[in-house]
């Protein structure tokens, strides 16, 4: 999408089409692994590395979510930090090179939700 256009606002149309129909709803496509960017040399980035593990709880779709995650910088070669800075990149193209990425990985057996959805009761359970 970025190679269609040097106009920020078009690649910011097109990536919300692209994303804003179908492409969310194919949740087995996904890594369980969140992603955050932070500016280059983020003391807030170094505290919550420094941490090793956090609680991210956040509200979506009537539902509440409580992950407790390991937490670890990524490096540029990283596909995961590929493929966030070329989804931020979309939407900020001014994001500079620099840029700290942060994984979370989630510990299915420590988290909750409520109400539950199928997708954690069966990584709890192993089924």
């Amino acid at each position: 999408m970025s190679a269609k256009t040097n106009d920020p606002a078009q690649r910011r149309e097109q990536a919300i089409r692209f994303l804003g129909s179908a492409y969310y709803q194919k949740a087995h496509e996904f890594s369980d692994i969140l992603t955050a960017t932070f500016p280059p040399v983020s003391p807030g980035a170094a505290t919550i590395r420094a941490a090793e593990a956090v609680r991210l709880v956040f509200d979506a779709f009537s539902q509440r979510f409580d992950l407790k995650c390991r937490v670890w910088k990524l490096a540029p070669r990283n596909p995961l930090y590929q493929a966030t800075m070329a989804h931020n990149r979309l939407f900020n193209p001014g994001l500079p090179g620099k840029t700290e990425v942060l994984g979370f990985e989630p510990d299915w057996q420590r988290s909750s939700a409520d109400p539950m959805p199928g997708s954690i009761r069966n990584a709890r359970t192993g089924s």
